[in-house]
């Protein structure tokens, strides 16, 4: 039988996981719209259509953004950064391409 202190130790290992999560999940997306912006600015195009094009695009970025997070997560370990430079830069060459070619 678990004690009431297990409990609570498994909630806050849960809790500090998810706030783990969602802060990975935030810095990746942030780093992907920087650079998709960066990629298009240096191709001249006009900075407001750059950011609504990240704006309609928000929804999708941040599902891949979730679903590489998870991976990463699943494979911790001395591989993890590489795994998230993959899905980074993945994630910008397809975003970049579909702006570009439609």
């Amino acid at each position: 039988m678990k004690s009431h202190k297990t409990d609570e130790f498994d909630r806050n290992y849960i809790e500090l996981y998810a706030a783990i999560y969602k802060q990975a999940v935030a810095d990746d997306i942030r780093e992907v719209r920087r650079q998709v912006y960066k990629v298009l600015s240096l191709r001249r195009i006009n900075e407001r259509e750059i950011h609504r094009y990240l704006d309609r695009m928000e929804k999708e970025i941040e599902v891949q953004v979730q679903q590489g997070v998870y991976e990463e997560a699943q494979n911790y370990g001395p591989g993890t950064k590489r795994i998230q430079t993959k899905h980074i830069n993945s994630l910008v060459s397809r975003l970049v391409d579909e702006y570009i070619w439609g």
